[in-house]
């Protein structure tokens, strides 16, 4: 009986990869980028942090969180709290009053107006609110018109503003055709089918209902 003969080992070719020969190796910093003034742009260099603070106090929620975006400074700028202290009093602005805000803050967030404005329920006024609709309509059945139903789509639109105002439309197009009318108050005013009224907390203490009340289309007189 024959014996068995041993298999000869395989090599294995490996596609060279050169970013191997980069791991643990530590390259010195340079001594121009150890300096934080180097760092820092023009309008970082020119204004102090105190004139800076207060512009993004004056920006937008999403301004402040692009702006964050573009840098570190910026970004551990963003993160302060009187930034967002300011935030949450034109959120809640609405439907309370600014002690009840601070309190509310101060008790259920730890005093952190940023977890508190990224955590706690509240209505979007940077956008709109958009509802589709559908209902079964019957039809009529004869020789043309083989479909009994009919399946009739809508949507209404809402948005919303921060000293307690609200649009709204209901309309069979779709935002891409809706939204413009949505801009400004000015183009709203022109739209026959555009609603305008004030909204309100439905309960105290509940925060999930709004009561909506419309002001009539056209004067009584």
């Amino acid at each position: 009986r024959e014996r068995a003969r041993p298999t000869p080992p395989v090599m294995a070719y490996l596609t060279p990869r050169p970013w191997v020969f980069m791991y643990n190796r530590y390259l010195p910093i340079p001594e121009s980028s150890r300096d934080k003034k180097e760092k820092l742009g023009l309008i970082q260099k020119l204004l102090p942090e105190d004139a800076m603070r207060e512009i993004f106090k004056r920006m937008t929620p999403v301004a402040v969180s692009r702006a964050a975006c573009c840098c570190r400074a910026w970004r551990l700028m963003s993160a302060h709290e009187d930034i967002w202290e300011k935030a949450c009093y034109d959120a809640w602005r609405y439907r309370e009053e600014s002690e009840d805000t601070a309190r509310i803050a101060r008790d259920r967030y730890h005093g952190s107006w940023r977890h508190m404005f990224f955590h706690r329920v509240r209505l979007r006024t940077e956008g709109i609110y958009v509802s589709r609709n559908t209902y079964v309509k019957p039809g009529v059945t004869d020789w043309d018109n083989l479909n009994p139903v009919h399946l009739v789509c809508y949507y209404r639109y809402y948005r919303f503003f921060s000293n307690g105002e609200f649009l709204c439309k209901t309309s069979p197009h779709k935002l891409a055709h809706v939204h413009k009318t949505f801009k400004s108050r000015y183009l709203a005013a022109k739209d026959s089918a555009m609603f305008h009224g004030g909204f309100k907390l439905a309960c105290k203490g509940d925060e999930t209902r709004l009561h909506l009340e419309c002001v009539p289309p056209t004067r009584p007189d």
